[in-house]
């Protein structure tokens, strides 16, 4: 080989060495600079994450019927009872309803929806006065939705188990879905009737 071919070898060895040697203590920097992951779970809360996302009833209302309103929050609630054991409620605020096999019809009126109920039913009921939305998750039962308010589209929705209907008036949109995941209202609905709580609504 001649001297100047070495030479250019040479050169481009050296080259090749100092671009390596930068490569590695960049490396090095930016491996001393990033966070270290650790294998932690995320803190919890509580025993379940979603046991305590609904609140305990402040009351219980059980009308003739042996029909049982749980107040989660209320601003309002009335009732009246209409012939052929049927009753008629209208409500503000969140509420669960525990409606027993019986002939008559359970009505309930919030300011956007009518619920017409008919056979054992479980089901909360969010709504208040205020907002342009409302929201009703079912347990298990059989529940007609109409719309209170004037629409362009008053059509009605069939609600059963493990089905959601979210209503909001501000866009005139009415919409169920089926497959709720209710294991947290399942798991409350447990824990309050092993509370046998007996206090009034109020």
């Amino acid at each position: 080989m001649s001297p100047g071919k070495a030479r250019r070898s040479f050169v481009i060895a050296i080259a090749i060495l100092l671009i390596l040697g930068c490569i590695t203590l960049l490396i090095l920097h930016f491996s001393q600079s990033l966070p270290v992951l650790s294998a932690q779970k995320p803190a919890v809360t509580g025993e379940n994450s979603t046991k305590d996302s609904i609140s305990a009833p402040s009351g219980v209302l059980t009308l003739p019927d042996s029909s049982r309103i749980y107040t989660l929050h209320k601003v309002s609630l009335n009732w009246s009872a209409a012939p052929r054991n049927s009753y008629k409620v209208t409500m503000d605020g969140d509420m669960f309803f525990d409606i027993p096999d019986s002939p008559g019809t359970f009505i309930i009126y919030t300011r956007l929806l009518k619920l017409s109920v008919t056979g054992k039913s479980g089901f909360r009921v969010m709504a208040y006065s205020n907002e342009d939305g409302e929201e009703v998750q079912v347990l298990y039962g059989h529940i007609v939705a109409e719309k209170r308010y004037k629409s362009d589209f008053p059509e009605t929705e069939t609600l059963r188990n493990n089905d959601l209907l979210m209503i909001n008036s501000s866009i005139d949109l009415m919409e169920k879905e089926a497959d709720l995941d209710t294991r947290a209202l399942r798991s409350w609905k447990k824990r309050v009737d092993s509370s046998g709580i007996k206090s009034p609504a109020k």
